[in-house]
């Protein structure tokens, strides 16, 4: 019974990631493949260069029948073209972790939150793409001559494929941990900004205070004091107030 392979592209000139403005982005175009015995059967929504660049490569396993040679070759381009998009994906993720923080644009997390997005993306597809190659490989499992030796190379793909998962989910922690980072240091600034407005606002009172006990004047107040004695109490308890402030460490 032929087997039917879905969603085994992700774009017809295979997946690829372009690095353009600073971000990337894969380009998709939806691919079936059936494949039986003796025959194999492609469709794709759009234009594909894909079989050009297999023909390139060559075909493996010349002891093969046709069209497993035709599969299995274009496994073997997938693979490549992960491993493409997977490199793409930790460099554009390295770029962002060596910005320093406290100095990233307005749009970092914009561009976090769509690398993010096409890491998802890639993982989904990869994740179908794997259990394809597994589903193949274990239909060779087991058998003898050159279909043994298309086994081990299917197992050699799946085994590529599962790195690069790995991978990817390792890429993945990465942005989420970059993300949660940048969000922890606006943050962080923004509890000092809070607590130097706190303290502005508690220094603030001793004036305000005092100006209200005494009113606006001290002629013929019942007690003698003059306006530098007042000055002198008032910056007197807000620099002890500044100092209780440094001691709780609100001012560091």
């Amino acid at each position: 019974d032929p087997v039917r392979v879905e969603r085994l592209l992700d774009r017809g000139q295979g997946l690829a990631a372009a690095e353009a403005a600073g971000r990337v982005s894969v380009s998709k175009n939806g691919f079936l493949v059936v494949w039986s015995k003796s025959n194999i059967l492609t469709i794709c929504t759009g234009s594909s260069g894909l079989f050009d660049e297999v023909m390139a490569e060559g075909l493996v396993l010349p002891e093969e029948p046709f069209a497993d040679r035709v599969l299995f070759s274009v496994l073997r381009r997938k693979v490549k073209d992960y491993e493409a998009i997977t490199q793409a994906l930790e460099r554009k993720t390295a770029s962002l972790e060596e910005q320093p923080l406290g100095l990233t644009q307005r749009s970092f997390l914009e561009e976090c939150f769509v690398l993010k997005k096409e890491i998802q993306r890639a993982l989904y597809n990869l994740w179908h793409f794997r259990q394809v190659v597994d589903s193949i490989w274990n239909r060779r499992k087991g058998a003898n001559g050159g279909a043994a030796e298309a086994a081990d190379f299917l197992g050699v793909l799946l085994q590529e494929a599962q790195y690069l998962y790995e991978t990817l989910e390792n890429v993945k922690d990465s942005v989420i941990s970059l993300i949660e980072l940048h969000i922890n240091t606006v943050s962080l600034d923004m509890n000092r900004v809070m607590r130097v407005l706190a303290v502005i606002t508690a220094l603030s009172l001793i004036p305000a205070i005092i100006g209200g006990l005494l009113g606006q004047n001290l002629v013929d107040q019942p007690y003698q004091v003059t306006i530098y004695e007042i000055f002198f109490v008032v910056f007197s308890l807000m620099l002890l107030g500044l100092y209780a402030f440094w001691r709780k460490g609100w001012l560091r």
